[in-house]
């Protein structure tokens, strides 16, 4: 990795792998943009999708309660709380 830093990079891959369903991968490089970014709203959120449609459901509602804590206002995170129960 030439620039191992770089959130956007990361997060990106990580989206695109994520919409392919190349989950694990997808997974690693969220992690890594979450460690750049810890606060990211959107890595929080796509982990726990990500984390879902593997069945770690724990891991998954753990993401998800920690972006409804950075944006506790957000229609997307308030909707699937009602859903899932997290």
């Amino acid at each position: 990795e030439k620039y191992p830093d770089y959130f956007d990079g990361h997060y990106e891959l990580g989206m695109v792998l994520l919409e392919q369903d190349i989950t694990l991968p997808a997974i690693a490089e969220l992690k890594v943009a979450l460690h750049i970014n810890p606060r990211h709203f959107a890595t929080q959120f796509n982990l726990g999708v990500a984390y879902w449609k593997i069945k770690r459901y724990d891991q998954a509602k753990y993401h998800f309660r920690t972006a409804l804590a950075l944006e506790p206002k957000n229609s997307a995170i308030l909707d699937l709380q009602k859903k899932i129960r997290f």
